[in-house]
């Protein structure tokens, strides 16, 4: 579970609309950082934020709601913060039940390469996405899995390093296998 949770929160209903198109490989100038745009060959499309930024974006105190489904969320608190890591607690509520908090710890450049996807696979646009907890401005990311016959769909907020604010992953039917939504959010 704690796999999951970590890999959930850092790859997220709302509807989104469309602003423009961002070609693979480049992000806006304004969101240029040199570690998430990666290197010449890289078969790796660039990362939505670099390590320093989910730092900066992450003190200790952030709490992160998301919703899984109609019955269940997920609460991820960011706790203990060094330069090169943090430690985290998620929780995951089904109902009424609460499951038992679990610890984790990863450093910056890993949640970083949570949001890591094959360049040819990937599709990326600056769209507004809606979600409980506001509206954001965000780099959507369209990773198109040819062998699992999945779509997954991420939705990176430009004023919330870390999560994205939306994840979803489809089948090749379309239809949805899991969905997490930022719900609500506190910062220290």
């Amino acid at each position: 579970m704690k796999r999951f949770a970590l890999l959930v929160a850092l790859v997220g209903c709302g509807s989104s609309q469309t602003t423009g198109q961002i070609p693979r490989g480049e992000v806006p100038a304004s969101e240029e950082a040199p570690e998430a745009m990666g290197e010449e060959g890289d078969p790796n499309a660039p990362t939505p934020f670099t390590a320093a930024q989910i730092r900066d974006a992450c003190p200790p105190g952030r709490v992160d709601t998301f919703r899984l489904s109609a019955e269940a969320t997920m609460q991820m608190a960011f706790g203990e913060h060094t330069a090169t890591g943090v430690r985290f607690t998620t929780t995951v509520t089904a109902g009424s039940q609460a499951a038992e908090p679990e610890e984790g710890e990863a450093t910056w450049e890993e949640l970083r390469l949570h949001a890591s996807y094959p360049a040819e696979a990937t599709t990326i646009a600056e769209e507004t996405v809606e979600t409980p907890a506001g509206s954001f401005r965000a780099l959507h990311y369209t990773v198109v899995d040819a062998d699992a016959q999945t779509t997954t769909h991420a939705w990176f907020a430009h004023e919330r390093p870390g999560p994205p604010v939306r994840h979803r992953v489809e089948n090749a039917a379309g239809e949805v296998m899991s969905e997490m939504i930022l719900e609500s959010f506190t910062a220290p």
